[in-house]
């Protein structure tokens, strides 16, 4: 008696009843493929998948890779590529620094006004809050992989581990209120974070566009 896996039936693979249990069988077209048969259990690659039984009397078949979610691994760079660059980091803090500002100058309607006033309202006000929690993840995701990541010769950890410190702390209480003290504190620290970064490559650290990429 056979039952078949939803997704990996035919040919393939298929489950074989054999007596009182249940071992999964492999063709030798899906060994050659990647699949190993390894006495009562499969190998795929590096994911083990127990056998198990079947259900033989119904239309819903057990499907073992129903167990396996993996994740998506994400890098900035695995060889490492060595390119590197606190201007993510800068934009992001200057992102929610204007969303403060923004925020700050959203006029209320007045009492009494129409509902399609007060829904313009809540509606441009949250989209303000939404980019301004998501830009501060992107700086501390930015500064992380800066931190990690890149070798910083010929600097002392300590206090470069302050620096960060503090800007991923400034990053959250920029999440946590609507400061614009805040957001001016977690700019000036991506801008400090940045000229002990280039100081390693022997560059000056300068943003003269700053002020133009901000606006008004």
């Amino acid at each position: 008696m056979e039952c078949y896996v939803p997704g990996l039936t035919g040919a393939n693979y298929k489950w074989l009843a054999i007596g009182d249990t249940r071992r999964a069988w492999v063709s030798p077209l899906t060994m050659a493929t990647g699949l190993r048969q390894r006495g009562n259990f499969i190998n795929l690659g590096a994911i083990r998948i127990e056998t198990a039984e079947c259900n033989l009397g119904g239309s819903e078949m057990f499907n073992p890779l129903g167990w396996f979610k993996p994740g998506i691994a994400q890098a900035h760079c695995d060889i490492p590529c060595g390119i590197y660059d606190p201007i993510g980091a800068k934009i992001a803090a200057q992102t929610v620094q204007k969303m403060v500002l923004r925020m700050q100058n959203l006029e209320h309607p007045a009492p009494g006004s129409e509902i399609a006033a007060h829904q313009t309202f809540a509606n441009t006000f949250n989209r303000y809050v939404q980019v301004k929690e998501e830009h501060a993840e992107r700086c501390k995701e930015e500064l992380r992989i800066l931190w990690a990541d890149y070798a910083w010769p010929n600097t002392d950890a300590g206090e470069i581990a302050g620096k960060f410190n503090a800007a991923l702390k400034l990053a959250g209480q920029c999440k946590q209120t609507v400061n614009m003290e805040n957001a001016q504190n977690l700019v000036a620290a991506c801008d400090e974070i940045a000229a002990a970064f280039w100081s390693t490559k022997n560059v000056e650290y300068s943003d003269p566009n700053a002020a133009a990429r901000y606006g008004v």
